[in-house]
């Protein structure tokens, strides 16, 4: 549930600057009757950045949700024996977890021989 209310926050402030960016295109338009990326500068700037805030966003909260305890169970079931989670790269039982910065509320299991991560798991 917390990755649903993340991509709707993030959808819904992406979409103010697309919504922004283009009125600002379609403004400037429909004043002089063609696009002139010099005077659509500013309108195009808020496009480009609205989408690829959402679509970068969007990415990094589907490998979150996706990359999980569950999947790392089906994908590699030879290192998951009951609670005991191995590396699936380099075989160590020693997994730590670690919170992610920027507001992510998710923790990382990684190995703490190689560091590799091994899945992901929303905070408590």
């Amino acid at each position: 549930m917390k990755y649903t209310f993340q991509k709707i926050f993030v959808t819904f402030v992406s979409s103010i600057f697309i919504l922004i960016g283009a009125g600002q295109i379609i403004m400037n338009v429909s004043r002089t009757g063609a696009f002139d990326i010099s005077r659509s500068f500013l309108g195009v700037a808020f496009l480009v950045i609205g989408l690829i805030s959402l679509i970068s966003s969007w990415r990094r909260i589907s490998k979150y949700q996706n990359k999980n305890y569950a999947w790392y169970k089906s994908t590699y079931p030879q290192h998951v024996q009951g609670n005991k989670v191995s590396c699936f790269s380099c075989g160590n039982t020693r997994i730590h977890a670690r919170g992610l910065k920027n507001h992510s509320y998710t923790r990382e299991h990684f190995c703490t021989q190689c560091g590799q991560t091994l899945y992901h798991s929303p905070e408590s």
